[in-house]
């Protein structure tokens, strides 16, 4: 799934300028929150590197400043992904770069551009933008035997992208040995976690293949207690989201020893970057209820997850819940007034979908009175989950963007 990059149309190089964001103090803040967010790059032996926080919380200054580092010192590539071709789009036309930290002294003296789906620095291209919509549409699927597909010219241009990336891979593929994933988590997903997921997977497996030498860096916004990247990077659910650095390591296999997979850095804005929060449009009108800017999806931030503890009460299997790719099962108790959702159990069990493009021979429409009661029911509290991933599926297909408050 996923990969190609862009910024159709650009015929002449983007010079980098300064975007009017707060100077970098704002963002990066005092030494202790700097050294906070750069922190995760002192742990070589993690090969995946993870900053999370709010908007503007300082994820994507140190991301850059390491980047740079890299081809300056040694000479080093890198790739850049974001979720779709809009996204690539958007990123390039800015320039890409940290307009402040390109102040640096260190960094002076030199001529940052993009063109296309290119990052250049003084003429020489160091990294390619890759969008993994577009690479799954083109890499992700065989194509059907004996049928020769009929593409436009968009899309003739896309796929040539690809292949110009592939070829810059190929030949540079000891010297890219970066790839960032920014926006990881995206306010406003395109795609369902699990293609996403899985196509970052396909996009790791066609730059790096075997190689060791590569490093793996990504940078989103967090506030539910599950996210698929982060559960299959083997941190624990619910998620541990306090402030900080965090560390997860490989599952024991036999033969294959248990090694370091990934530092987590979950960034504490800075107390300056915090105060002109406060003081700015933005901040007054969401001043007390920030989440509401940084939730994803379906977040439910403001409600008290309850998951089941212990024995649960004897109950019965009512149906199944679909989003159209993964089911929970929804299970009533025969003791009390409780309910539970866990992970599916069964197939037989009728299922039940929120969108009547989503039925299917196996899948009915939710009746809305059902649909009505699931919601009342979730929102009074009276459902336990198995876990922090089955809770993410439940509220990502209810329809409903509602938030017990």
């Amino acid at each position: 799934m996923g990969f190609i990059a862009i910024l159709i149309g650009a015929s002449r190089p983007i010079v980098s300028e300064r975007p009017g964001y707060p100077p970098p103090y704002l963002s990066m803040g005092n030494s202790i929150y700097e050294s906070q967010a750069r922190k995760v790059f002192d742990y070589n032996q993690f090969r995946i590197k993870i900053l999370t926080g709010v908007r503007g919380a300082g994820k994507t200054y140190p991301v850059h400043e390491h980047i740079l580092n890299k081809y300056f010192k040694k000479g080093e590539y890198f790739v850049l992904v974001r979720e779709t071709q809009e996204e690539v789009d958007n990123m390039l036309a800015g320039a890409f770069w940290d307009s402040y930290l390109l102040d640096d002294k260190k960094y002076k003296g030199h001529q940052y551009t993009t063109m296309g789906n290119k990052v250049i620095i003084d003429g020489i291209i160091v990294g390619y933008a890759v969008a993994l919509s577009t690479y799954g549409k083109f890499r992700g699927a065989v194509s059907p035997v004996g049928q020769r597909a009929v593409k436009s010219r968009r899309e003739q241009e896309l796929e040539e992208q690809i292949e110009e990336m592939e070829e810059f891979v190929k030949n540079n593929i000891e010297k890219t040995t970066t790839a960032f994933f920014d926006e990881f988590i995206p306010l406003t997903p395109k795609m369902s976690d699990d293609k996403r997921y899985h196509g970052f997977l396909h996009f790791l497996e066609t730059v790096f293949r075997f190689r060791r030498n590569c490093m793996v860096i990504l940078c989103g916004n967090i506030t539910k207690p599950y996210d698929i990247f982060l559960e299959n990077f083997n941190f624990k659910q619910p998620l541990d989201i306090s402030y900080g650095i965090k560390k997860s390591y490989t599952i024991y296999k036999p033969s294959y020893p248990i090694k370091p997979l990934a530092v987590w850095c979950h960034i504490k804005p800075n107390p300056k970057w915090l105060a002109a929060r406060e003081e700015s449009i933005v901040g007054m009108i969401t001043r007390g209820k920030e989440e509401d800017m940084f939730s994803t999806g379906n977040a439910y931030v403001n409600t008290d997850v309850r998951y089941i503890t212990g024995k649960p009460d004897k109950r019965k299997a009512m149906y199944n819940l679909s989003d159209g790719e993964r089911r929970v099962t929804f299970w009533k108790s025969l003791e009390r007034n409780k309910y539970y959702i866990t992970e599916p159990t069964r197939n037989n069990y009728t299922t039940y979908v929120f969108d009547i493009k989503l039925c299917r021979p196996d899948n009915r429409l939710i009746l809305k009175s059902l649909e009505t009661a699931i919601a009342e029911i979730f929102e009074s509290g009276l459902i336990e989950f198995e876990n922090a991933k089955v809770f993410d599926t439940f509220v990502n297909i209810l329809p409903t963007k509602r938030s017990k408050k």
